[in-house]
């Protein structure tokens, strides 16, 4: 219903209450007991708890647009019950090709070695900085799409994809430019290893490429997930992410030998195929058409 306000005040006290309890439990400060690992995983549980509390409180009052009571008629009804399913097996097989494509693409990378692992986390953790973005807006398109759609305005629609690109294309420029200009700047906050600063220096260059890319196809997977175009979304998942970039991730790392930068041209090389596949289906506009 485009109230993201919620999502962000229970994220910013679940992760708040994450940093404060890693503090106290890892290394047993202010008197709390040593848990190390334990200790991350309880902060982990704890600020996950908190954010579960506070999402059910947020459906609890009778004054917003979006709210249950116990004395509401909880009876099964088969029209809903059929739209959820349409959306959602659609959108459980997408994540499980996603989670299945990551996976292998985790374990290739593995194999070329402990420094070239540690580099690669190092940069993925980089990239999601400009995925954060990227799958903010994204959020908002689909919950713009969805109501322009159900007001029977797919003008509109249209129009705040369009826009929605524009500010992305401009983020992530600029991202693109700091990871260019300070990209040993940046992996200097991670680590002091010559080898692994040098070589995600090499790295940045290709997330300074990739920025722009994905942050506009997650403009247009947000547009189609807010159609209802689940399925579809799906297709692209398990062409791209679990067959394309693991492919082409074993392909570029040891036959033609290009170790972990062959890694990451295969990860450039996955998010063009979904920007390409999907930005087409955008541009076709039968998602406007579909019956949820």
């Amino acid at each position: 219903v485009g109230n993201t306000r919620i999502a962000m005040t229970t994220n910013l006290t679940s992760n708040g209450i994450n940093l404060i309890f890693n503090y106290l439990l890892i290394h047993g400060n202010l008197g709390f007991p040593r848990l190390e690992v334990k200790g991350a995983a309880l902060a982990t549980i704890l600020g996950s708890t908190v954010a579960c509390l506070m999402s059910i409180r947020s459906i609890l009052p009778h004054d917003t647009y979006l709210h249950i009571r116990l004395r509401d008629k909880w009876r099964l009804d088969k029209e809903t019950l059929g739209s959820i399913w349409k959306i959602s097996y659609s959108a459980v097989i997408e994540q499980l090709f996603m989670r299945i494509g990551f996976f292998t693409y985790v374990r290739i990378v593995a194999g070329l070695g402990t420094i070239a692992f540690a580099t690669h986390q190092i940069c993925m953790n980089v990239i999601n900085l400009s995925f954060s973005f990227g799958d903010g807006f994204s959020i908002a398109i689909a919950s713009l799409v969805g109501q322009s759609l159900g007001a029977k305005r797919p003008d509109m629609a249209k129009l705040y994809v369009k826009v929605n690109k524009v500010l992305l294309y401009a983020i992530s420029g600029t991202l693109s430019v700091i990871f260019v200009v300070f990209r040993y700047q940046i992996i200097g906050l991670f680590t002091d290893e010559a080898a692994i600063i040098t070589e995600a220096g090499t790295l940045m260059l290709i997330i300074a490429a990739t920025t722009v890319i994905q942050t506009s196809a997650l403009s247009y997977t947000g547009c189609l997930r807010g159609a209802g175009d689940a399925r579809y979304i799906a297709i692209t998942a398990f062409i791209s992410i679990a067959i394309i970039r693991p492919l082409s991730a074993w392909v570029l790392c040891y036959p033609v030998g290009w170790g972990l930068v062959g890694a990451w041209i295969s990860l450039f090389i996955d998010q063009c195929m979904r920007c390409i596949l999907n930005g087409t289906r955008f541009r076709k506009g039968k998602w406007a058409e579909i019956e949820v």
